[in-house]
């Protein structure tokens, strides 16, 4: 029978790879309001990510087709953000269950990405102009944590969704409840014994939101032999080099 350590690590594994099947082969779950799209970030207390985009941008048809399906990418946006797509032009779309769709962004129609794109020009933006590709990251609250224009590669995009949700995890601690909250700044700044006591009690409290924060705070440890110590702690005692 499998411990409740590797119960809770294999659980929370199957949702991520879970999520990054679905992202790219039905489409990322765009939300079809900036409303709806706050409060599902409060609700679920994660950031929000917009992917503004023109369809008649090279860049931008690069960005939607090239590289959010990256498996990393798409892990990352469909499980750690919630994501709102905007684009002011009407182009192809495309059926799928009934339901027609942009051809790029595949889960929403033209008239829900122009209609996002007027909402946060309004709330974001002092003029009707925007360069894209923008990407712009909004806490929970609405307020902006940092915008990103033109192209990013994959490995540079990855950079920036993995820096900011190490960012992220730092303050999104702030908000655990106290036992929670200790641990996982001892897993940040702790030694030894008390860094592994810590992580084994977040894990084995197998709550799945305190485990994908502890993922970014381990990111976000500088040495490499301290993050190899951590992933040693979390169940995976084979997984040292890869750490």
């Amino acid at each position: 029978m499998l411990s409740r350590t590797l119960l809770a690590l294999f659980l929370v594994a199957f949702a991520l790879t879970s999520a990054t099947l679905r992202a790219q082969e039905e489409g990322l779950p765009w939300e079809t309001s900036l409303k709806t799209a706050l409060e599902k970030a409060e609700t679920e207390k994660k950031p929000v990510l917009i992917c503004m985009h023109w369809a008649g941008e090279v860049a931008c048809v690069e960005t939607l087709e090239k590289i959010y399906p990256d498996p990393e990418i798409a892990r990352a946006m469909a499980t750690d953000f919630i994501l709102l797509g905007t684009s002011p032009d009407a182009h192809e779309e495309i059926e799928v269950n009934g339901k027609k769709v942009s051809k790029l962004f595949r889960t929403v129609s033209c008239d829900t990405l122009v209609r996002c794109e007027q909402e946060v020009k309004l709330a974001y933006f002092s003029t009707p102009k925007v360069t894209v590709p923008q990407h712009i990251i909004l806490y929970p609250n609405g307020d902006v944590a940092v915008k990103k224009t033109y192209i990013m590669k994959v490995p540079k995009f990855r950079k920036f969704l993995n820096d900011f949700m190490v960012d992220w995890a730092g303050k999104a601690t702030l908000d655990l409840a106290g036992r929670m909250q200790a641990a996982l700044k001892t897993v940040k700044k702790g030694k030894g014994d008390k860094r592994k006591a810590a992580i084994r009690e977040i894990v084995e409290a197998g709550d799945k939101r305190t485990i994908e924060l502890l993922y970014h705070v381990i990111q976000g440890i500088r040495k490499t032999k301290d993050r190899a110590f951590c992933i040693r702690a979390m169940g995976y005692e084979d997984l040292a080099a890869a750490g």
